[in-house]
């Protein structure tokens, strides 16, 4: 797949992203956890990222604080803050909305050759980690 994230309608790959997300990220005996008792969310997100990085974004903790503070997306403040298939598309359909209001041409001038999706990527974790550091 390569398809770019400034230039992709969200809403007909949904379901489709958030199927191959529960399946990257299930817990189980089949799971890519190497502690099969718990979810892989960031991992997940890592994978997917690698698959298609001008589509996909990486979301950590640092990035979850920082679309929770910036736009509302609750994750809960624990090892595990609340990831989901749902919870992701919220961030991918926010991250595109920044990078499109923006423009994603002031995006690229950051880092020439660089994917998007990447410098966004670098902006909410120095963004929720800076966060992070101001609740401490």
């Amino acid at each position: 797949v390569d398809i770019s994230l400034v230039e992709t309608e969200l809403q007909p790959i949904s379901d489709a992203v958030k199927g191959v997300y529960d399946i990257l990220s299930s817990e189980g005996d089949d799971a890519l956890n190497e502690n099969k008792r718990y979810h892989f969310h960031v991992g997940t997100t890592k994978i997917l990222h690698y698959l298609n990085p001008k589509l996909f974004i990486i979301i950590d903790s640092n990035a979850a604080r920082a679309f929770r503070d910036s736009h509302g997306i609750r994750y809960k403040n624990t090892t595990q803050p609340g990831y989901s298939a749902e919870r992701y598309m919220q961030c991918i359909e926010c991250a595109q909305s920044d990078i499109l209001g923006y423009k994603a041409e002031q995006f690229q001038s950051l880092e020439m050759g660089i994917p998007v999706t990447r410098i966004y990527d670098k902006l909410t974790f120095v963004t929720g980690r800076i966060l992070g550091h101001n609740n401490t």
